[in-house]
Formats: structure tokens, C-alpha cells, sequence
């Protein structure tokens, strides 16, 4: 057999690249003519390319089936769609599979029924097929967008002033990067689906940020969230992960709700009326090197977290209440480290049946109270208070272990004992203008382990040495 010469190679070549020219054709349509009379010409085929000329086309368009792969280059065209939308109500209806549309600015005719300013007709973009790509595209006076394909992939889209959510993904897979929604009625973004991403997203005015609920594996990172009732709302979500968010003038910056193994990391919240981080019924839930400030009520607040807790190296500053607020009526392991929290009302004060660990936090300014805990053979080590208006720790669980505490220069009392069996040592209690330890439950007899300080006071209390010398 011979071989084909370097000629050959070449034509046979040549050949190869013309056929799969005309597999793939590019058409163009200028402003004037219609969008969906090319689409159903028979002019293009599955993997074309639909070129629009600058302008603009006021009808609706809807992509069948048969042109899977299809590519719609917008070119900075303008879509305004007609009253009540195509066969879904919507400006862009996308039945084929691997679609991209880029370059397009979509819109409803001004109609005035729109309390945002335009039609409420439909959707400017609803997406039946998976695969689909939407790249650089502005979306005005519309319902948003509607993805039920899987895949899904939204690049640099621009959604302002719809009715309902700005993007909405019920769906698989999608991905979300560098879009900027505002002014929605509902959520910026809505969710529900699985391994779903958000990336660099811009959010604004709405009455949530980000919103998902009945989800597994979703992502949500670099968002900036501003003027929102609540900047992210999660329910009933599994491997929830939230960072790098920056969160500001909002109800609530994070609402979670009855969510498995949700963690919030490096988030900046910013004037919360409420809470910056509110978690309810949440299982193994982790919030950690978070700086939450200004906020109304608590800077972080847990309520009946379930098996685990992890609080761990948050900067709050600056809240009315509580830097770090919750309880829980079951046992579990409910772990404070680390977090620095300055200007609140209260330092930390969380309740549980049993094991609360607070290791190393250092509260400052505390304008009533340190750290209160209740719980059985609740673990306090290491933990700073200082220059607080009012009583440095407050232990309201038997059997409670303080290790190696420092209470300095605060106005009111060092340590409040109100429970039985509690140990202490190597603690450190001096300058306060109260007494540096009490004990105010009647006949208890605090365990001495030894290595403990209290000066610059009176210690009072049943059990409990009078003179202000090394216990």
C-alpha cells in the first residue's frame, strides 16, 4: 500500500477544513429583519453561528431543538420584546442544548404595567436544554432570567429593575460568574438544584441577595451584597459554603436555616439592623474569620445548632447586644475560639445542656457583661476581658472548668460564680472595682486547682477565701 504524498496530505486536508466550514456557517441578520424567520428558515443548522447587526429588533425568538449547539452573537443588538412574551412568556425561549447568546441587551417594551418600569409579561431569558452559555448580556424591565436546564453557565449579566427574581436556577450544575443584579422584587438570585456556583456576584435592592433552598453542594463566593433585607438566605441546603462576602446595609447578612455543614468564612457584614449572622436548626454549622460590625442586634446568632458548633476566629466590633449570642437545649460539642470581639453589650453568651469550650477569645469594652455560659462542665481557657464597663465572666453551669482566664480593668465584678462544682485555675483577676471573684450560689464550695490571682478587690462569697491574695 502506498503512502499519500506531502500534496495529497495537503488537498485531503483542505478538504477536511471546507467540510467542516460548511458544518458550522455563520449568518447574519441586520435591524429590521427578523431573528425568528432566520431561525426557522432552515437556513441554519446545529453548531451555527447567528451574527446580529447593531440595533434594534422588536419581536420574540424562540430556539427549537433541532439547533442544538447554536451560537447567537449580539454585538451590542438591543431585543425588545413584544407584549406576552413567545411560547413561554418570554423574550428568549431556549429549547436547544448547548446554546451561547453574548452581546445582547434584552427588554420589554415600556408598557407601563412594571411598577419597575416595563412589562411584566414574561422572562427575558428562559432556558428549557442543558448546556447553556449567556455571556455579556443586559437584561431590563423584565422578570429576569429562568434556567430549568442543567449546566447552565451565566458570564457577565447584567439584570436590573424585574418583577420576581433577577436570575432564577432550578436546575443542576450551574454556574454563575461576574453578573450584576439589582433592583429585583424577590431575590437578586434564587436557587435550587445541585453543585451549583456563584462567583463575583454584584447584588443590590432586593428583598434578598442570594436565596436557596432544597439544594446540595453549592458555593457562593466573592459576592458583594448591598440594601438587601437579608443578604444570603439558605434553607434545607446540604455542603453549603459561603466566603468572601461583602455584606452591608441589610436586615439580616446571613439567614441559615435547618442546613447540613454550612460554613461562612471571611465575610465583611457591614450595618446589619439585625444580626450579621443569624443561624437557626442547623447541623455541624461553622462560622469563622468573619468581621461583622455595626449590627443592630447580635453580631453572630445561633439558635438550637445540632451536634456541632464551630465559632472561631471572628473580629465583631461595635454591636448592640451581643458579639456572640445562642443557646441550644440538647448537649453537643459547641466550640468558641479565638474571636475577638470589641464595643458590645455583651462579649459572648451562649447556653447549652452541656459542653460549651470557649478558648482564647478576647473581649474588650464590654459595655455589661464578658462571657456568660451555661452549661454542664462548660470548658473556659484562656479567654481575655478587659476594660469592660461591667462584670467580667458570669458561669452559670455546674461543674464548669475556668483555666488560665484573664479579667482586667473592668468596672464591675471578675467572676460571677451561680452554679455548683465549678474549678478553677491558674486564672487571673486584677484592677476590677468590684469584687474580683463571687460566688452567689449558697453553700457551694468552688474547687481551688491552684495558680489562681485575684487582687485589687474584695472576694466575697460562701467558700471562698475574703482577702484579695494568691487563691
Amino acid at each position: 500500500m502506498s503512502v499519500p504524498t506531502r500534496p495529497l496530505l495537503g488537498a485531503l486536508l483542505a478538504v477536511l477544513s471546507l467540510t467542516a466550514a460548511a458544518a458550522a456557517d455563520t449568518v447574519k441578520v441586520q435591524a429590521g429583519e427578523s431573528i425568528q424567520a432566520v431561525l426557522e428558515s432552515g437556513e441554519l443548522q446545529a453548531g451555527d453561528t447567528l451574527k446580529l447587526g447593531k440595533g434594534k429588533y422588536v419581536e420574540v425568538i424562540r430556539i427549537p431543538a433541532e439547533l442544538a449547539g447554536l451560537t447567537i452573537q449580539g454585538q451590542g443588538a438591543v431585543l425588545e420584546a413584544l407584549p406576552n412574551g413567545g411560547p413561554s412568556g418570554a423574550a428568549i425561549t431556549v429549547d436547544a442544548a448547548d446554546v451561547t447568546i453574548s452581546g445582547l441587551t434584552i427588554l420589554h417594551a415600556d408598557d407601563g404595567e412594571n411598577p419597575n418600569g416595563g412589562s411584566t409579561d414574561g422572562f427575558a431569558l428562559f432556558v428549557s436544554a442543558d448546556g447553556f452559555r449567556g455571556e455579556k448580556l443586559k437584561i431590563l424591565r423584565t422578570n429576569g432570567v429562568r434556567i430549568e436546564g442543567n449546566d447552565a453557565k451565566l458570564d457577565r449579566v447584567d439584570v436590573r429593575a424585574t418583577n420576581g427574581s433577577g436570575i432564577s436556577v432550578i436546575a443542576d450544575g450551574a454556574t454563575i460568574t461576574r453578573c450584576r443584579v439589582e433592583g429585583a422584587t424577590e431575590a437578586n438570585v434564587s436557587l435550587i438544584g445541585n453543585e451549583l456556583v456563584i462567583e463575583k456576584l454584584t447584588a443590590s435592592d432586593a428583598i434578598t441577595g442570594v436565596f436557596v433552598v432544597f439544594s446540595e453542594d453549592v458555593v457562593m463566593r466573592n459576592l458583594k451584597l448591598k440594601r438587601t433585607v437579608i443578604g444570603v438566605q439558605a434553607e434545607s441546603v446540604t455542603d453549603l459554603h459561603v466566603e468572601k462576602a461583602l455584606i452591608e446595609h441589610c436586615e439580616l447578612g446571613i439567614l441559615s436555616r435547618k442546613n447540613t455543614l454550612p460554613v461562612f468564612e471571611k465575610l465583611d457584614v457591614r450595618s446589619a439592623r439585625e444580626h450579621g449572622v443569624l443561624t437557626i436548626e442547623d447541623f455541624f454549622p461553622t462560622v469563622r474569620d468573619c468581621r461583622i460590625r455595626d449590627a443592630g442586634q447580635h453580631g453572630i446568632r445561633v439558635s438550637q445548632p445540632m451536634g456541632q458548633l464551630l465559632i472561631a476566629d471572628n473580629r465583631i466590633k461595635d454591636v448592640s447586644l451581643a458579639g456572640i449570642h445562642g443557646g441550644v437545649d440538647d448537649a453537643g460539642f459547641f466550640a468558641f475560639r479565638f474571636n475577638v470581639i470589641d464595643g458590645c453589650a455583651t462579649g459572648i453568651d451562649f447556653a447549652a445542656a452541656a459542653g460549651p469550650v470557649l478558648q482564647e477569645n478576647r473581649i474588650t469594652n464590654a459595655r455589661d457583661l464578658g462571657l456568660r455560659i451555661t452549661g454542664v462542665g462548660s470548658v473556659l481557657s484562656g479567654n481575655l476581658i478587659r476594660k469592660g464597663s461591667g462584670n467580667g465572666i458570669r458561669i452559670d453551669g455546674q461543674g464548669a472548668l475556668l483555666d488560665g482566664n484573664k479579667v482586667l480593668k473592668v468596672l464591675g465584678e471578675g467572676i460571677q460564680n451561680f452554679a455548683e462544682a465549678c474549678r478553677l485555675r491558674n486564672n487571673t483577676v486584677i484592677k476590677t472595682s468590684g469584687s474580683p471573684l463571687t460566688d452567689a450560689f449558697d453553700g457551694n464550695e468552688l474547687i481551688d486547682e491552684g495558680g489562681n490571682t485575684f487582687g485589687d478587690g474584695v472576694v466575697a462569697g460562701p467558700g471562698v477565701p475574703s482577702a484579695a491574695t494568691d487563691f
